[in-house]
């Protein structure tokens, strides 16, 4: 009653549809390739990707694709990723993330660990600006990245009071942005 879904893969320089699939229900979904050995949100990022896959390309996927599962997915078929993680945080370390996220500007990094071999190298990374961002990845770094912009307004005295700010944040999170 309400349209289609579709997931979409753009270009983040010129915003170019690049591939996309129609979500179809759960007994279509089933059927798909990738599912049985990745689940449904996975194995739909690594179907758009395809055509691009060992191209050695970064991945930057919001919360709904945001897991630990979907980084290594992409990771061992040549692509790197960013991704957003809200709820899918299954291996991911949020709960010691979220721990260390006190105030403004705070910054946690930690390497996921695995004890298969086979599994490549994942990081995961917050930060702190009004609410924590969870990342996932496989491309980017621990150093800083450019400042963020944050404007800042309050009503005092009987008028609007604005000021911005920059508040630093770190390169992988700069990406994501």
């Amino acid at each position: 009653p309400l349209g289609f879904l579709v997931k979409t893969l753009c270009d983040a320089k010129t915003g170019i549809l690049l591939s996309m699939e129609l979500v179809e229900g759960k007994e279509f979904d089933r059927n798909k390739k990738h599912y049985k050995e990745l689940g449904h949100t996975a194995a739909v990022m690594v179907r758009v990707t395809e055509p691009y896959h060992n191209t050695g390309r970064v991945v930057v996927g919001d919360a709904w694709f945001g897991s630990y599962k979907t980084a290594v997915a992409l990771r061992q078929r040549g692509l790197y990723s960013v991704l957003n993680v809200k709820k899918a945080a299954a291996q991911y370390p949020k709960a010691a993330l979220s721990a260390a996220m006190k105030a403004r500007g705070c910054t946690k990094f930690m390497k996921v660990k695995t004890l298969d071999p086979a599994v490549p190298t994942v990081y995961a990374a917050a930060h702190m600006d009004k609410q924590p961002m969870f990342l996932v990845h496989t491309a980017g770094s621990t150093a800083a990245g450019a400042p963020r912009r944050r404007n800042w307004a309050k009503f005092s005295g009987g008028k609007v009071v604005k000021r911005k700010y920059f508040l630093d944040q770190p390169h992988v999170h700069k990406i994501y942005r």
